[in-house]
């Protein structure tokens, strides 16, 4: 499923700080979480926003698979969608590791 809606298109890099979980009844379907970095002034902490992603086509899966694991940064591409329990996801739609 390709989400290309221009309305709630979102771009994000961070990176990952969870494992890799595989959905349930899909067999390309996943779900991770990342920390974007919020912009700081100079001498403040730095605060992270956690975001959930999805992703349920297979060639974004087994990119994720084969070069994600935890620490990693990458940049997130898809589209914003509130979750059926009222949780924020980003259903992506390309995922590219930055090394």
């Amino acid at each position: 499923m390709a989400f290309t809606n221009k309305i709630n298109k979102i771009t994000v890099k961070g990176f990952l700080s969870s494992n890799i979980t595989e959905v349930p009844n899909s067999s390309y379907a996943l779900t991770f979480m990342i920390k974007v970095p919020r912009p700081a002034q100079q001498d403040r902490r730095i605060i992270y926003d956690e975001f959930m992603v999805y992703v349920c086509d297979n060639k974004n899966a087994t990119n994720a698979r084969a070069n994600l694991t935890t620490g990693v940064s990458v940049k997130v591409t898809g589209e914003l969608r509130i979750w059926h329990d009222g949780s924020y996801r980003i259903c992506a739609n390309d995922i590219q590791p930055i090394w």
